[in-house]
């Protein structure tokens, strides 16, 4: 099904968001369901050279996939690593495609003890995707929880108290 949506040289904006997303959901779900994890990351691969054909929303989509990936393997230095380039905190970032790869970003700068620059981070995207009281979904609630981690590890406990009571109330 994958193929066939980014298949037969259609590469509208639509289309190739729609085999981005499938796409890095197969990717994501044999990481989780294959004993080996190297299935994962050979059909992300296919992913992302389709997403570099499209343009760059969807290619740091796939780099905040890849960063989870790898990051829920154990392999932090690279889940780093794919994070580096700034993935729309600072630049244009209309559809939240950078927003995966910065929150990766800012738990491991929080692992590191880097707690001020994921505060950074996580406040940037905060600010660009609209994080709040109104927002449900699984990578709002993702940024949300590196926002108290790097909240409580920069020891601004009565903020993160304040956050975790609105999330409760949501």
């Amino acid at each position: 099904a994958e193929a066939s949506l980014a298949g037969g040289g259609d590469t509208s904006a639509l289309s190739l968001t729609v085999a981005t997303h499938v796409g890095t959901e197969l990717a994501l779900w044999h990481l989780m369901h294959d004993a080996e994890p190297n299935q994962a990351f050979e059909v992300l691969a296919e992913v992302a050279d389709r997403s570099r054909q499209g343009g760059g929303e969807g290619a740091k989509y796939v780099r905040g996939m890849r960063a989870l990936m790898l990051a829920c393997t154990g392999r932090l230095r690279e889940a780093f690593a794919a994070t580096e380039q700034s993935d729309g905190v600072l630049g244009v970032d209309t559809d939240g495609a950078g927003a995966l790869g910065s929150t990766i970003r800012a738990l491991i700068l929080t692992q590191r003890g880097e707690s001020a620059a994921a505060v950074e981070e996580v406040t940037a995207i905060r600010v660009l995707h609209g994080v709040g009281l109104t927002s449900h979904t699984e990578l709002t609630q993702l940024v949300s929880f590196a926002w108290v981690l790097a909240l409580v590890a920069n020891s601004d406990i009565e903020l993160a108290h304040e956050d975790l009571a609105d999330m409760e109330e949501r």
